[in-house]
């Protein structure tokens, strides 16, 4: 038998050294393959979520832009809002001037603007924990002011707001869809409101006893005194007006509070912060009663240059 030839070996030693590395390699390329997946696998649900919001804001973006058709109708809009602002706070200004106000001539006959005293329920549960429904001072808004006191018009604040947030969007070229429907949605009688506006000659606050003891409700009352003026939104005038006159009830005021359990002096302060807000509540039904009771209706003839389409 003739030995193998030694050329032969080596070559077939080669061979087999070279599948051998192969196979290294390409086992170490499945185990990388196969490390890669284990290591991106959470990562690819996070990327693809990234790319559908990224493709939704896209479109959402796309979506929001106005065309300029829309943009010119938003302006408008918004032109249009500004000028019912400016005439609301001008035909404010103009009814409740001092020259104005003292021109009004009251009738003998009750004001009929609508206005509702709180109600016994209501007003018991404003009282004591300052609970307010809907309803409970009869949609009307009340507002002191002392003598020769200017207030911005209070019935044209929102409006105003709308009108300023939109002309800010308009000015930073941010105006898209959600500012074109907020506009068109905006509702112009919210200037509308009734208010009315108290000049108050006198107008001091109850005073709370000056012991610590719990449960004591001594006080010296508080007084209002002056005149009323309702101003209503529809006409832009002041339909009513009538002197009031008001102070804290008799009756014992109840007041709710909560305090730490075994601390008298937490006890103490607690009921006199309570009770001095409660008297505070207290004063403002008892002069919301007042008011409904007094007012009287103005002369239209005296209102002359305070209507909505006075100079």
């Amino acid at each position: 038998m003739r030995p193998p030839d030694p050329e032969f070996l080596a070559e077939e030693a080669r061979q087999y050294e070279a599948d051998a590395k192969r196979q290294r390699g390409r086992r170490r390329i499945i185990l990388g393959c196969v490390v890669a997946a284990v290591l991106i696998s959470p990562v690819v649900p996070l990327g693809w979520y990234a790319f559908r919001r990224y493709q939704e804001s896209a479109s959402e973006a796309e979506w929001q832009r106005l065309a300029p058709e829309e943009l010119a109708a938003i302006t408008m809009r918004v032109d249009a809002l500004n000028v019912g602002h400016t005439a609301c706070v001008e035909a404010w200004d103009r009814a409740t001037k001092p020259e104005a106000l003292s021109r009004l001539t009251p009738l003998d006959l009750a004001c009929n603007a609508g206005l509702k005293p709180p109600t016994e329920s209501a007003a018991q549960a404003y009282v004591s924990s300052g609970s307010i429904d809907g309803n409970h001072f009869g949609a009307w808004s009340l507002r002191r002011i002392a003598p020769g006191e200017r207030m911005a018009a209070p019935t044209c604040g929102r409006l105003g707001a709308e009108v300023a947030e939109a002309r800010a969007a308009l000015a930073g070229g941010v105006a898209d869809r959600d500012l074109l429907r907020q506009v068109n949605a905006v509702d112009e009688s919210i200037e509308k409101a009734t208010v009315v506006m108290l000049v108050a000659e006198i107008d001091t606050a109850p005073i709370v006893g000056s012991t610590m003891i719990p449960g004591d409700t001594s006080f010296l009352p508080g007084h209002v005194l002056g005149r009323a003026y309702v101003y209503d939104g529809y006409s832009r005038a002041i339909v009513c007006s009538g002197e009031v006159e008001a102070a804290n009830s008799a009756a014992d005021v109840v007041a709710s509070y909560a305090y730490l359990e075994g601390s008298p002096s937490d006890r103490a302060g607690k009921s006199r912060d309570a009770l001095a807000s409660a008297l505070d509540r207290d004063l403002e039904v008892q002069l919301r009663r007042v008011i409904v009771k007094n007012l009287l209706t103005t002369d239209p003839a005296s209102r002359k240059g305070m209507g909505a389409g006075a100079p």
